[in-house]
């Protein structure tokens, strides 16, 4: 009762400028259901002169669920503002509930007194659907059918085509590396290639020269053992000296080098057993009679391919 006694004092003193304001509030319907959007419009219209405040609209409807406001709209159309304002509300109760009044103000750039309007307040209904127990049990609303976008279908056609495309090319060029990596064949040097190229390698070292005689002797009977294995099929690594030298006169193809052999081995053992200390010309002479073992065991095949091919063994 006190609020709307105040409502009319406010209504009688704005009275001077009441024909330059217009208010009006409606909902799109006064019947709802529970759950149902209520869509509120405020229209407003007041002479540009005048300068407008918005009412505490989230106050005023804190009895609704606010789901959306929409933000302000001024338009000036000749010498009036147009103004609009849009709320989505919801309400979970079944009741008739009452869309409140709102306090709009008004007042002049010079003037500090300000004129006052309340919009009218007006009931909506909302209820809940009417159960009917015989009847079987079904949505309150239909779903909703979404519109086909035939530009979306396109794009999403094209953007799998792409990809299926793009999975093709990859995929062909990954099994083309892989067969290309499979064909490739695994190049498998002879062992008096890799015997020779061992020695080679060593000598450049220069360590026996650096002092390092009893690993210098240790390597280069290692190749020599290596390359027995590889060229006459025996277990040179895990054999001694004098047991390689009999095995070394059953192969024909040896029996030229057991002498070499033999003296090769001996001074192997030597410096790596007896911790004899060798000459520099024993060192030099051990890298010589390294090579003429390989040289010397040369298969014939390899031999004639090499001179028919102008290569020469080292």
């Amino acid at each position: 009762m006190v609020k709307k006694i105040v409502f009319l004092l406010i209504l009688i003193f704005s009275s001077h400028i009441q024909a330059q304001f217009k208010v009006e509030v409606k909902t799109d319907t006064t019947d709802y259901l529970i759950g149902d959007f209520i869509n509120l419009s405020i229209y407003a219209e007041f002479s540009k002169d005048y300068l407008f405040q918005e009412p505490s609209y989230k106050d005023s409807l804190k009895k609704f669920e606010i789901i959306k406001e929409e933000t302000s709209k001024f338009d000036t159309i000749k010498s009036k503002v147009i103004y609009n304002k849009n709320f989505t509300l919801a309400f979970y109760d079944s009741a008739e509930v009452y869309i409140p009044s709102f306090l709009f103000s008004l007042k002049t750039q010079n003037d500090t007194s300000r004129s006052y309007f309340v919009s009218d307040s007006f009931a909506i209904r909302v209820h809940s659907l009417q159960v009917k127990a015989n009847e079987e049990i079904k949505d309150i609303k239909p779903p909703i059918k979404i519109p086909i976008n035939i530009y979306e279908i396109i794009f999403w056609i094209l953007v799998t085509l792409i990809a299926f495309v793009l999975i093709y090319f990859i995929v062909k060029k990954l099994l083309k590396k892989k067969k290309v990596k499979e064909e490739k064949p695994d190049i498998i040097l002879p062992p008096h290639i890799v015997a020779l190229t061992k020695l080679d390698e060593l000598e450049k070292e220069r360590l026996w020269q650096s002092g390092k005689v009893k690993e210098y002797h240790s390597r280069i009977t290692e190749i020599i053992r290596e390359y027995f294995e590889k060229r006459f099929s025996f277990p040179a690594l895990e054999l001694t000296s004098s047991e390689q030298i009999q095995l070394l006169e059953k192969i024909p193809e040896a029996k030229n080098i057991i002498k070499t052999a033999e003296e090769f081995l001996t001074n192997a053992d030597l410096v790596k057993f007896a911790k004899f200390n060798p000459v520099p010309d024993l060192n030099a002479i051990m890298m010589n009679q390294a090579r003429d073992i390989v040289n010397s065991t040369i298969p014939l095949t390899t031999l004639q391919l090499d001179e028919n091919t102008g290569d020469k063994n080292v």
